[in-house]
């Protein structure tokens, strides 16, 4: 069964995706704040990390210079940061920024067109 930790400090969006992935069958686990998503980070094996990267205690930028310096399990940002005053989006900024770190490639603009793949291998709709 496939791990998942979520790092998000909105406590609505946490539990919404906590529910979604559970009810899909996978174990997850959450953090609200970016040092104990980071020391989940580290003390697990995950599949997948969902992250924030406005987060209080540490930045998504941070947690994910971190932990790429152990392994490289995929993350895919959840943020608006970037919206606000008509600045690059999360795609365009994750693209320049991050490389090499293993983001999944190409999730940015599925969804941003409001479409993306889960990891059950179905379609559905990302609520942005």
């Amino acid at each position: 069964m496939s791990r998942i930790l979520i790092i998000e400090d909105d406590r609505t969006i946490n539990g919404l995706l906590r529910s979604v992935l559970e009810k899909s069958g996978y174990t997850v686990d959450s953090a609200d704040n970016g040092a104990e998503g980071l020391a989940l980070g580290r003390q697990g094996s995950y599949s997948l990390i969902l992250l924030d990267l406005m987060l209080p205690e540490k930045p998504g930028e941070e947690i994910i210079k971190e932990l790429r310096r152990a392994d490289m399990t995929p993350v895919i940002i959840l943020s608006a940061k970037g919206r606000a005053g008509g600045g690059a989006g999360p795609a365009e900024t994750h693209r320049q920024h991050h490389r090499g770190t293993g983001i999944i490639p190409g999730f940015f603009g599925m969804a941003e067109s409001g479409t993306a793949a889960n990891p059950g291998g179905k379609s559905g709709q990302v609520g942005m």
